[in-house]
């Protein structure tokens, strides 16, 4: 018998999905491992997946709510997408939901005396002539999921009969072997669900149970930290401290040489990575996505080989500090610029120098006057930046660090005695340290790597909230934001996605060091136990503004943001003719015709409804691009703006709205700025 990837290597063209629908009254271990074998084998042919619950629901057989099911197994199968379509209520429905979406090669995943049954049941209305009753799949295939053994002592055994009648007799620590994860605090509110709907009394004791089991919740969800990085002194410095702290807190931890270490997409299994050669002798890891901490360090972006593990850490659903947008967006002196300005956050004037026709108009854009800054855009540790007294070094500078095929920033310079470096965790303040100036006035940088003193700094209310905007426009989780204050006006320097540890002692601002001297071992320890506690993870959102440009099929239009638009995003096209399974229309003054995905109902006011047909474009928002997005072509003429952008993209993109802002999204800005930079370039 052929198995699900033959099956799907051998279907047609198409869009694919793999799921299972299942009464998961209530999910059981058993379940589980039919929920990672779907998840697994989609991912791993660039299908689809979906697992439907049923809706069923009576004290017997089905008593756990539809809601209680879906939001309990969200918990335990945070790997895999839990529909929650009220009008999924049967196989059938789920499948005629499938057909509207497009799908056409499906793979129905079910227990082994399920096969023949629902084969026979399903393919009779396939390309049926009812096109209400129809499932227009070019591929359709009913899969077991194997033999299950009811007579079985441990828990591949389990079936939901026998859960129900555990949790009906009272009998907690027998049903919590049934229970994915055997986490005590989900899986007594599941068993809690289960009892309420089969109309058991519970005990008074119940009430004090998540408190309970709290510490056992968190000794079964134990983390793990990595951290990637190519750097040998990286290695033996805050690396070096965070190994010994790991170690005390008896957290795993492993430093992984991204340079040396490997992986190959068929170790890639649901909500584990495989991780070969990781130190450089040979020694593999296996770890759990969902457990696991990736540090990400500066040097280990800057080939593709660290860019690749980083990618797959993220993707996999690793904790990421910090995730690549923002590293990147950190490791990109120009990019930073570029942000604070539009954020009407004061820094020091830049331009980015091109070539030598650009030098003359970059030095006029930050004030004309000597000396001034020149960086590179990708420095560090205060390491391509230069003082330059007069035009004739500015040249040579310039010229030199271009042979050398480095990209260059020019900034205007501010007499400062320090700058201030302050540690920024999850949004709060950390630590934070004064940089003074180089020994005996001599040299005008103040990094710490560079041989520089500090001391303990206590930021001003003023400043607090200064540097903690700073890190809030970078999205970066953890980070090292510098700021400067000249004649009482703070300016903004730069954000550091990846900061080091050795400018010691510095002033405390989190619990029982707030106020006092904070060693760098003590502030790496703090770090650690905070990002260790999986309450504390956030996955940022980019905070964008009620209109912004996005561009659709290549063509930029202004967009409305509207948080209120529960379906696809829509998009003005004229002429709208439907035929079949095709759309042709106008848009952006072009003739196009291309297949409908599906046909969307709208209300559109008065008791009113309108047919809308949906097509996929690819699209660049903001920094990112992404593709097939679903549209629905409606003739927006009398709106305002061409395009609405609707909650399931954001969602999806990971994108909040404030209201009170538009066109934040920084790559129009930077494409607006750079060409009137670069209009200033002689030709």
């Amino acid at each position: 018998m052929k198995n699900i990837r033959d099956i799907l290597k051998e279907a047609n063209k198409g869009k694919s999905i793999v799921l299972t629908f299942g009464r998961f009254q209530p999910p059981t271990t058993g379940h589980e491992k039919l929920i990672k074998k779907v998840v697994d084998v989609a991912r791993k042919n660039n299908a689809d997946h979906l697992i439907f619950p049923s809706r069923s629901n009576d004290p017997k057989r089905n008593p756990l709510s539809p809601k209680d099911k879906v939001r309990i197994m969200r918990q335990l199968f945070k790997f895999a997408n839990i529909a929650d379509e009220a009008d999924a209520k049967t196989p059938f429905h789920a499948m005629k939901i499938l057909s509207d979406r497009g799908y056409k090669n499906v793979f129905l995943v079910v227990g082994s005396d399920r096969v023949k049954e629902l084969d026979k049941q399903i393919r009779p209305y396939i390309k049926h002539s009812d096109p209400k009753k129809s499932f227009e799949f070019d591929t359709f295939q009913v899969v077991s999921a194997g033999e299950r053994d009811p007579d079985a002592t441990d828990v591949t055994g389990m079936s939901g009969s026998k859960m129900r009648a555990l949790a009906a007799e009272g009998d907690f620590d027998s049903f919590m072997l049934g229970v994915p994860g055997q986490q005590k605090r989900t899986a007594k509110s599941l068993y809690n669900a289960l009892r309420k709907g089969m109309g058991v009394r519970e005990s008074s004791l119940e009430d004090d149970w998540d408190q309970l089991c709290l510490l056992e919740q968190k000794q079964s969800e134990k983390v793990t930290v990595v951290a990637l990085t190519k750097s040998q002194q990286d290695l033996s410095d805050t690396l070096g401290k965070v190994d010994k702290v790991c170690s005390k807190m008896g957290v795993p931890f492993y430093a992984i040489h991204t340079e040396k270490a490997h992986f190959s997409n068929e170790d890639l299994a649901v909500n584990e990575i495989v991780v070969h050669n990781y130190d450089g002798n040979g020694k593999r890891i296996t770890l759990d996505a969902h457990n696991t901490v990736c540090l990400v360090r500066g040097g280990s972006l800057i080939n593709q080989a660290g860019l690749g593990l980083a990618r797959v850490f993220e993707e996999s659903g690793a904790f990421m500090v910090n995730n690549l947008e923002s590293m990147e967006f950190c490791h990109n002196k120009f990019a930073t610029s570029l942000a604070f300005d539009i954020n009407k956050i004061p820094t020091p004037r830049t331009a980015l120098v091109t070539n030598e026709d650009a030098i003359e108009p970059a030095h006029k854009q930050i004030g004309s006057q000597f000396p001034v800054i020149i960086k590179t855009i990708t420095g560090a540790e205060g390491i391509g930046v230069s003082i330059v007294e007069s035009p004739a070094s500015l040249k040579s500078v310039l010229q030199s660090l271009w042979k050398l095929d480095g990209e260059v920033i020019m900034q205007e310079y501010m007499e400062i005695k320090h700058d201030v470096r302050t540690l920024i965790l999850d949004g709060k303040i950390l630590a934070s340290v004064k940089r003074k100036k180089g020994t005996g006035g001599k040299d005008f940088r103040t990094n710490y790597a560079l041989g520089n003193t500090v001391e303990p700094y206590d930021l001003s209310e003023e400043e607090k909230k200064f540097v903690i905007k700073l890190a809030k426009v970078s999205g970066a989780y953890f980070c090292g934001v510098d700021h400067i204050t000249v004649n009482g006006k703070h300016y903004a320097l730069e954000v550091n996605g990846s900061p080091g540890s050795g400018a010691e002692p510095y002033r405390g601002y989190m619990d029982k060091f707030e106020g006092k001297d904070l060693s760098s071992m003590n502030m790496i320890q703090q770090m650690l136990e905070y990002i260790t506690n999986k309450e504390n993870w956030r996955y940022p959102t980019t905070e964008i503004g009620v209109v912004e440009n996005i561009t659709v099929d290549g063509t930029s239009y202004k967009a409305r943001i509207d948080t209120g638009n529960s379906t696809y995003n829509s998009i003005h096209a004229h002429n709208i003719s439907v035929k079949g399974k095709s759309v042709s229309f106008e848009m952006n003054g072009k003739k196009k015709t291309m297949p409908v995905i599906e046909i969307l109902t709208i209300n559109v006011g008065a008791g009113v409804e309108e047919q809308r047909p949906v097509v996929e474009f690819d699209v660049s928002f903001g920094v990112k691009q992404f593709k097939k997005i679903k549209f629905s072509l409606a003739d927006r003429g009398e709106n305002n703006y061409p395009v609405l952008v609707g909650k399931e993209f954001l969602t999806r993109t990971k994108h909040s709205v404030n209201v009170a802002r538009t066109f934040t999204l920084f790559e129009s800005n930077l494409d607006e700025r750079f060409s009137r930079q670069m209009a200033q370039i002689p030709t």
